[in-house]
């Protein structure tokens, strides 16, 4: 009887392959980015999206003050600054959380964000939704970046400290910053 059901499986598993109703493995696995990202409904995350990164509202005043302390001190070192993002809602962090999670068939999107290895697992205490953090690069005199993802030179972390910021991941995500 045993037999003769894996038999009869197998006929009805050929006859359905032959018409392509059953998929190969291959075929099941090969997902896009869209099918791994959540939607997204939250008006701020939809227009963050859409390409406004730099979002000040809900972020913690301290973060402001030592951002424009920060600011001054580069300015007057010659030094130029790039702010990439700021704020998050819990939507969009998580759906670049998504993006870092699945590399290999979103790696459009993740070019399309500027993303490293590191996102923060989305949640009201990441420090981006928390309002304690933005992500920037500065550049000094020659225009050679002083910090990336995967580095932060020593002179931007003095200046950063003096300003009340830290960079936490220095060697997975040196654009971040947070207050000490």
């Amino acid at each position: 009887m045993k037999r003769t059901v894996v038999t009869f499986m197998l006929a009805i598993a050929l006859l359905f392959s032959s018409i392509g109703i059953v998929t190969s493995p291959v075929q099941a696995s090969a997902k896009k980015c869209a099918d791994v990202l959540s939607k997204m409904t939250d008006p701020l995350a939809l227009r963050m999206e859409a390409g406004e990164k730099v979002i000040w509202k809900n972020v913690d005043p301290k973060l402001i003050s030592a951002k424009d302390k920060y600011i001054r001190l580069i300015r007057d070192k010659g030094w130029r600054i790039n702010i990439d993002s700021a704020y998050r809602p819990y939507e969009y962090q998580r759906h670049l959380y998504e993006i870092v999670q699945n590399p290999t068939i979103c790696k459009d999107e993740k070019l399309k964000h500027g993303l490293g290895t590191e996102v923060a697992k989305p949640s009201k205490d990441s420090p981006h939704t928390a309002g304690k953090a933005f992500d920037a690069t500065v550049y000094d005199k020659n225009g050679q970046p002083l910090n990336g993802h995967k580095f932060v030179k020593k002179e931007l972390i003095e200046v950063a400290k003096q300003a009340g910021l830290s960079f936490p991941m220095i060697q997975k995500d040196g654009v971040h910053h947070t207050l000490l």
